[in-house]
């Protein structure tokens, strides 16, 4: 894809995570645009990422993936939401998720809306 880093992947959101974030770009059916992430890049940058879960579904999207704003605290991850239908936050066991990916941005109207991602 023009405009994106090398290794960078695109997923449909299926589930609302974070959809009332300022905006409005994370609607369900969006394209978003993630960079590869390490497993364990829970940065707490204010970037979403998508998080997959090695035990069992998240409240959020009753999917063994997620995508919302995660950051470590000693050895859990704290998953931020903001949706109208998902929980405002969960809590996993820091060995029970890894990241997959870190929001780069979106697809509006076919043209890649760069949301700050790197």
């Amino acid at each position: 894809m023009p405009g994106v880093p090398d290794g960078a992947f695109v997923a449909k959101l299926t589930r609302p995570t974070l959809e009332r974030m300022p905006g409005g770009k994370f609607a369900t059916d969006t394209w978003v645009v993630f960079t590869p992430a390490e497993a364990d890049d829970f940065a707490n940058d204010k970037v979403a990422r998508l998080l997959i879960s090695t035990e069992g579904a998240f409240n959020a999207t009753k999917e063994r993936w997620t995508f919302g704003l995660a950051t470590l605290r000693q050895d859990k991850v704290h998953i931020l939401y903001y949706s109208h239908v998902a929980p405002r936050s969960e809590i996993r066991h820091r060995e029970t998720v890894r990241v997959v990916g870190r929001l780069f941005g979106v697809f509006a109207n076919g043209v890649l809306d760069r949301l700050g991602g790197k």
